[in-house]
């Protein structure tokens, strides 16, 4: 027999399988990270509006009429405020607001 110093057909498909298949993966692990990070950035931007409005929303909530007011154009937010009389003097000891946005 002779020494064969070559690649035969079946060796060049069965190694573009095997790089195919690690390609795919790599580039499925970039679109997953990557949306991942889009989420989070979404996430944070949600929060830093929060935090942004949070001391207005906080100060103008007894004044504001209904369960409902206005947030930003398109959208729409609700609270519920308690408040906690706790040592029974008739002031207000502590309040606990729970807002919810909806975009």
């Amino acid at each position: 027999m002779r020494n064969k110093k070559t690649f035969g057909l079946t060796e060049i498909v069965i190694g573009s399988l095997l790089i195919a298949t690690v390609f795919t993966g790599l580039v499925s692990t970039f679109i997953s990270i990557r949306r991942y990070i889009d989420r989070s950035q979404r996430r944070l931007r949600a929060i830093n509006i929060a935090r942004s409005y949070f001391n207005t929303w906080y100060n103008g909530l007894p004044n504001l009429t209904g369960n409902n007011f206005l947030l930003l154009p398109g959208g729409e937010g609700s609270y519920r405020r308690v408040d906690f009389d706790t040592n029974g003097d008739g002031q207000i000891d502590y309040s606990i607001v729970n807002i919810r946005i909806n975009f």
